[in-house]
């Protein structure tokens, strides 16, 4: 969940034995803050949760301790009759400028003001909907010198008077060419700075310099936070990490994510190896190769960019906490494996609305 830095935020945790909630146990708290520029630090420990009901519990972070731009995940913890003794929540905080939007909403509201200021003084003049059209004198003079009941042909016996009474109505008239000018010098013409008004829309959004969703809806980039990665669910995951250290030399290269600390690799989330892609998701092995892969971008600096398809992280739980690594193996000894962890953090999944249109 998103929210702005200044504002409290409730964490929930639903807690439930055999499938169905408890309720009427005693459960604390721990909150932890992770800044975006990077390390952690815990700000409540033992804080006392309330009981919704039906096994739902909640803590209320003061909007005093929401005071940066980081990840807040709260701990729930109980020594109840329960599955799951400690269950993990996550908030982040100024992120995807969610501090940006309202201002831009502001500038759009403005915006919109100045176009209903200019429309409405749009005049129903030269013609309403609906009036008749009045002829000229020299449209009246042709009609009058037409004998009664004669037709008018302009093309094999062009009438010589209707025809001149015609072109002189035509050389009062604005000519083709001046009709461009006629229209964008009438004084109560309205839309002529519309572009400089779009434009400003443009410049406001892209000058935020928090924006993330730089690409279309089908594809959405990693909110990465020092060491914090939060993805949504049923998207093309684009995760790039940055400043690893040196990968030089590696005969291999893993990124790794699991529910926790202790899981075996045979029940990771997510494997995805350098040389071989896809290695496993949610403890299943036997999968195609080419649905996820891990590219070092810069092996000095330790730049690399993991992409996983929609198809596959559509089957990745939503949750929070989870944990990632990145391992280079290096001189490639079968025996004694040098395994340098190259990056270590949380890994945090988020729902999604839509997820197919027919």
């Amino acid at each position: 969940m998103i929210e702005q830095q200044g504002n409290p935020v409730t964490f929930q945790a639903h807690y439930k034995k055999d499938g169905e909630g408890v309720t009427g146990l005693t459960v604390t708290v721990d909150v932890w803050e992770f800044p975006h520029s990077g390390g952690a630090s815990e700000i409540v420990s033992a804080g006392n949760a309330t009981e919704a009901g039906d096994g739902l519990y909640y803590y209320k972070l003061a909007a005093g301790s929401v005071d940066a731009e980081a990840e807040y995940t709260a701990v729930f913890k109980s020594a109840g009759d329960v599955d799951e003794a400690h269950l993990a929540a996550v908030w982040a905080v100024g992120r995807a400028g969610v501090e940006h939007l309202d201002a831009s909403i502001q500038t759009v509201d403005t915006v919109a003001d100045a176009i209903q200021a200019k429309t409405d003084n749009l005049p129903a003049s030269p013609a309403a909907t609906g009036a008749a059209m009045t002829l000229t004198a020299a449209y009246d003079a042709a009609k009058t010198a037409a004998a009664a009941g004669a037709e008018m042909d302009l093309v094999d016996a062009p009438n010589s008077t209707a025809v001149a009474a015609i072109q002189s109505g035509l050389a009062t008239a604005v000519s083709i060419a001046a009709l461009p000018q006629a229209v964008w010098e009438y004084t109560t013409r309205t839309l002529t700075s519309l572009s400089a008004l779009v434009s400003s829309i443009a410049t406001a959004v892209w000058a935020a310099t928090t924006r993330t969703l730089t690409q279309s809806a089908a594809s959405v980039t990693a909110a990465v936070a020092g060491t914090s990665v939060s993805v949504q669910q049923a998207t093309t995951w684009s995760v790039s990490l940055t400043g690893l250290g040196s990968l030089a030399g590696r005969d291999n290269l893993v990124l790794m994510v699991k529910e926790q600390l202790g899981d075996a690799d045979a029940d990771a989330i997510l494997w995805v190896d350098e040389d071989a892609g896809l290695i496993r998701v949610n403890g299943a092995g036997d999968q195609t190769a080419g649905k996820a892969t891990l590219v070092v971008d810069d092996e000095d600096a330790g730049d690399i960019t993991l992409t996983v398809s929609s198809d596959i992280t559509a089957g990745i739980a939503v949750m929070a906490g989870m944990v990632y690594d990145v391992k280079a193996l290096k001189d490639g000894d079968p025996i004694d494996e040098d395994w340098a962890a190259s990056g270590v953090g949380t890994w945090n999944v988020t729902g999604i609305v839509t997820r197919a249109i027919s």
